[in-house]
């Protein structure tokens, strides 16, 4: 009976995530500008007391910080810091108030769609199920090889086309696995868009489609998985030659080859950071594709300029989503523990040695049921981080969509965002290079017309 402890651990995780979201709606301003506070405070402070430090000549004892003057650069660095995010908090925060709302959005939107939760599950199902028929296709390719004795032992050896054979397979094996994160992208990004675009009555939202997410899984192979798989390629491309960099780094360190190895490195600080960059960009244009229905690269340039232009509330957002994902996974997991621990050492079906159901090792339950909480926080967070991304694109377009207009006019935008529409809506209009050929108008009603005849959905190139 150990498993009983264990499932009320997911139960209760699950409740103690919704909770933590119902928390999140209520105090997401207080939570994002405490952040602030704290990310202004802490460089000022250290940044002063650095400098007055270098400046008396005086390490109180801290000798691992180094010279005077390496002291006074890092405080003066930390100060200036310290500096910027106070201007950026004074001057930006409209932007600061749209990470809140978007925030809130997000926790309103989760719980208007408990089927997002289910999405992560999907893609884990998929990746096993293709990545292990692949693995087995690996391995019979990698048998095709000469075999060479070596007293007791084997080994295979290859010629050059073999050798590229296995060069391709594995290319593919990161390509599958790289679509199957673009789908996760666009199913999530495409849940949102239709529970953002549905309209509002009495301050709550309806027509809010069920199972969202497998109308999104349909959308995606049948009318868009050629852009998905052109989004992923490019990521694999650079997954792939990071792998090849660190190996060829694994072997320089292996020859003790000081300058191949110190190229090597090099080499794969900029492909890490390339990849990083395309990843950011990637999910900002799987998010435009389920909004637009765009080709990848006209998504791409798109979700530059629009994201681009939101700069401060991405940054924000980004940042406050940390502290919250963190402060979610800590939460949920210790309180799950504390629960399970006190499950099996009160009740007494699970402390009486008695008992048929008697746990003789409560210590090593209660770390499974930590580590059950926590993918259970795992699930709840990299959705709300999606939903929370997803939602702030959609509120940019909409934002362009109200240049010139005083008033939304009973646009389905959610309520905190609302207020932040009709201020920008104050904007003079302009041309908006960020908007597609067709206006976002005409996309909507073409949205709106279509989740109202969805029997018959046409399947457009």
């Amino acid at each position: 009976w150990a498993w009983v402890p264990l499932l009320v651990s997911a139960v209760f995780a699950f409740f103690l995530g919704y909770l933590y979201l119902f928390f999140l709606f209520r105090a997401a301003c207080c939570i994002v500008w405490a952040c602030m506070v704290i990310m202004i405070v802490v460089p000022l402070c250290a940044g002063g007391y650095l400098v007055s430090w270098s400046l008396r000549g005086n390490t109180d004892n801290l000798h691992n910080i180094g010279d005077m003057q390496w002291m006074f650069t890092v405080g003066m660095s930390s100060f200036v810091l310290g500096i910027i995010l106070l201007l950026i908090a004074a001057f930006r925060k409209r932007s600061i108030n749209t990470a809140v709302h978007c925030i809130e959005a997000a926790c309103e939107c989760m719980w208007d769609m408990p089927s997002l939760l289910l999405e992560p599950f999907v893609t884990l199902f998929f990746k096993c199920g293709m990545l292990t028929l692949m693995s087995i296709g690996f391995l019979w390719l990698l048998s095709a090889g000469k075999v060479t004795h070596h007293g007791l032992y084997r080994s295979f050896s290859y010629g050059v086309w073999e050798k590229r054979y296995i060069a391709y397979y594995f290319f593919m094996m990161i390509w599958v696995n790289d679509l199957c994160d673009a789908m996760s992208h666009f199913v999530l990004a495409y849940a949102v868009q239709l529970w953002y675009f549905s309209p509002i009555e009495d301050d709550a939202k309806v027509e809010v489609p069920s199972l969202a997410i497998f109308r999104g899984y349909r959308v995606g192979l049948l009318c868009h998985i050629g852009t998905l798989a052109f989004g992923a390629v490019i990521i694999a491309v650079v997954r792939s030659v990071r792998m090849a960099l660190a190996y060829a780094e694994k072997l320089a360190n292996d020859t003790y080859n000081c300058a191949a190895a110190c190229i090597a490195k090099a080499f794969l600080c900029c492909f890490t950071c390339i990849q990083n960059g395309l990843e950011f960009l990637n999910k900002n244009a799987y998010i435009d594709v389920a909004i637009t229905s765009s080709n990848f690269c006209s998504a791409a340039s798109r979700a530059t300029l629009v994201v681009s232009s939101e700069m401060t509330a991405v940054s924000a957002l980004n940042g406050a989503c940390w502290i919250v994902q963190l402060a979610g996974l800590g939460a949920i997991t210790g309180l799950g523990s504390v629960a399970s621990w006190l499950l099996v050492t009160r009740v007494g079906n699970f402390s009486d040695p008695n008992s048929p159901s008697y746990v003789h090792d409560p210590v090593f339950l209660t770390l499974v049921a930590a580590v059950i909480s926590f993918l259970v926080a795992f699930i709840f967070m990299i959705v709300f981080d999606t939903v929370s991304d997803s939602i702030l694109y959609c509120y940019a377009l909409e934002k362009r969509r109200h240049r010139g207009r005083t008033e939304n006019d009973g646009e389905p935008v959610p309520r905190g965002l609302m207020r932040l529409v009709a201020q920008e809506g104050r904007v003079p209009p302009q041309e908006d290079p960020c908007m597609p050929q067709k206006s976002f108008n005409h996309q909507y009603q073409q949205m709106q017309l279509e989740r109202d005849s969805v029997k018959k959905e046409t399947i457009q190139d």
